[in-house]
């Protein structure tokens, strides 16, 4: 009789065993599965998983690039609105708009509206437009008001992520993605 209450000890114990090396190894993993910060010898978490909180402050700044004539317009946007008006005698592209940087504090949105960027470029008879923001957002929102004139007969590829698109007057070839 002790045999077998020794042999139920012993089995306690393992599971007890097993039980703590599954959490030493299942930790660290899903730790490395969120945007964690993780400080000092107490392990404490700053709770930040890229959601947007309070952006009651705005930071923002107008851009205007004219370009020449191209066949296709590209467009990547990100989030914010992207208004697209094709016109007769347009000579060229105008892509206009505003950046905007929203945060919990107008400090923080100046701060950080340098690092939300539109970036413009030609190749081979098209036009790029690509909105460009940080990866992870620490709680501030980045977004872009886009107005840009085509002549009416430029073709358009658009990808939006987020935000209305409207699209008015382009008798090219539109595919859009939202």
């Amino acid at each position: 009789m002790r045999m077998s209450a020794q042999r139920r000890g012993r089995g306690g114990r393992r599971f007890f065993v097993l039980l703590g090396f599954g959490a030493v190894v299942t930790l660290p993993i899903l730790a490395g599965c969120a945007d964690v910060d993780i400080h000092g010898p107490d392990w404490t978490w700053d709770g930040d998983l890229g959601e947007v909180r309070n952006t009651d402050h705005a930071a923002q700044a107008p851009f205007r690039y004219p370009a020449a004539a191209a066949e296709t317009l590209s467009l990547i946007g990100v989030a914010g609105s992207v208004e697209i008006v094709g016109t007769a005698d347009a000579s060229g592209i105008l892509v206009e708009g505003l950046r905007r940087v929203r945060s919990d504090s107008e400090l923080d949105a100046q701060a950080h509206l340098p690092s939300l960027t539109v970036d413009v470029w030609s190749s081979g008879g098209t036009l790029f437009v690509e909105t460009r923001r940080p990866a992870v957002n620490h709680g501030r929102a980045y977004e872009v008001e886009y107005r840009i004139e085509v002549p009416s007969g430029t073709n358009l590829t658009v990808t939006h992520v987020s935000g209305p698109v409207e699209i008015r007057s382009v008798g090219g070839d539109v595919r859009v993605d939202a």
